[in-house]
């Protein structure tokens, strides 16, 4: 049983409720929910565990968020192949922006009035640059 699930059936086993999420190989993120009693038990038994890892700190801090009641372990590469998939939409959503935004771009360039008020924009730029000399 990998660390993740035995962790699971103790809580479980303790009545708690809550997640546990893997960030990576050494780091482990869970979120309990339940008595003051039960929590310190959970403490306990992590700390004399004999399975073969290796408690370096437990961080408490307060949960202002809900927490569903059961034990769900969070799948961290399904969370990264959704934020993957978000971003390929974005993506898209971001390079057809840009597709329209260079054919608005392009026919203004092409416009008559663009091209007719040319001579006039040439000749204010030269004004500007012999004030700003001056």
């Amino acid at each position: 049983m990998d660390s993740l699930h035995w962790l699971r059936s103790i809580l479980v086993h303790l009545d708690l409720s809550g997640s546990i999420k893997a960030h990576n190989e050494v780091s482990i993120e869970v979120i309990v929910m339940g008595s003051n009693t039960k929590i310190k038990e959970l403490k306990t038994r992590l700390e004399t565990s004999d399975q073969s890892i290796a408690i370096s700190n437990i961080v408490e801090s307060p949960w202002g968020k809900p927490v569903k009641l059961g034990v769900i372990i969070i799948d961290s590469t399904k969370e990264l192949i959704l934020n993957i998939r978000k971003n390929q939409i974005q993506i898209s959503d971001l390079q057809k922006q840009q597709q329209n935004l260079e054919k608005e771009y392009n026919n203004m360039l092409n416009s008559n009035s663009w091209q007719i008020t040319k001579p006039i924009r040439k000749i204010t730029g030269g004004i500007k640059k012999l004030i700003k000399k001056s």
